[in-house]
Formats: C-alpha cells, structure tokens, sequence
C-alpha cells in the first residue's frame, strides 16, 4: 500500500483524478485544485487522498532548523527579545 502525505501545503503539485494539480486553497476539509490549464477544481480531502492514484508530485514546504544561536533574534540597539 502505498504511503500517503502526513501535510499537505500550498503550492504542492499532486496527481489526483489522472491529471497533475496544484493545491490552490485549503480550507477546512476541502482543497481547490488548479490544473495547467488553470481550471479550477474543489475535493474534499479524504476523498483526494483515499483515491486510487493519488500522489503527491512535489510540495513546496520549507522547513527551517531552530539553532541554539539567538544571534539572527536580536533587534535594533543590540537587545536581544528571547534573553533581555
């Protein structure tokens, strides 16, 4: 059984009904799909995910690594709003 995506963002390119799609909008259970032609499609989610051929292609999430370094969190005037 293939394994499904734990997040879905905006801006991933997923496979869903034979055609590639970009998650346009997400909002509650539902998602607004757009194709290339930029027509535009909503499916709920559960339904997306639980269909036969459904994958994500690519996802456009970013993740960032919190550094024990509070260097970048100091403002103006060399305070530093963690320590000070």
């Amino acid at each position: 059984m293939p394994t499904r995506p734990r997040l879905l963002s905006l801006g991933d390119r997923v496979r869903y009904d034979g055609r590639e799609h970009t998650v346009a909008a997400l909002h509650g259970t539902s998602v607004r799909l757009a194709d290339d032609a930029q027509a535009a499609s909503v499916v709920l989610l559960g339904h997306m995910l639980a269909s036969e051929g459904f994958t994500v292609l690519s996802t456009s999430l970013t993740i960032s690594t919190i550094t024990d370094s509070h260097s970048d969190t100091r403002v103006p005037g060399g305070r530093d709003p963690v320590t000070d």
